[in-house]
């Protein structure tokens, strides 16, 4: 996360987890296209990262096999996506397949993968879409 709200990746980028467009690797700092009012970031284990925009919404980039990108696709994206439905987030974080927000008020939704009942809903399922539960 850079002074001024750009956000800069590096490494691996075979599912576009750079964020810069492009599937090719770099071993030198390549800029997130479109994020200029980020605020904080995470990142995943399996090459996806999100990134908390000003205003409280999400936008997260790479692998999205098990939705963890939280924009209602399974397709991977080499560009930020906004997250669905969250526009009032204070904080994120991402584990190696699932993303969570915690919301304005307390509560938390989650998204991805829910083996071993990762997304904290009570299911062991995949979804694709986010689910929100109590803070």
């Amino acid at each position: 996360l850079r002074q001024g709200g750009s956000i800069s990746c590096w490494g691996a980028n075979l599912a576009g987890q750079l964020g810069d467009g492009i599937r090719d690797y770099s071993l030198v700092p390549v800029q997130v296209a479109d994020i200029a009012d980020a605020t904080a970031i995470a990142t995943g284990g399996w090459g996806h990262s999100c990134a908390l925009r000003q205003g409280g919404t999400i936008s997260c980039w790479g692998s999205n096999e098990f939705g963890q990108l939280g924009n209602g696709t399974q397709d991977d994206s080499s560009v930020p996506a906004q997250v669905a439905n969250i526009t009032d987030a204070t904080a994120i974080t991402t584990g190696s397949e699932h993303s969570c927000a915690l919301h304005q008020g307390g509560t938390i939704s989650c998204w991805g993968s829910n083996e071993y009942g990762l997304l904290g809903d009570g299911k062991w399922q995949l979804l694709r879409f986010v689910v929100g539960f109590g803070g």
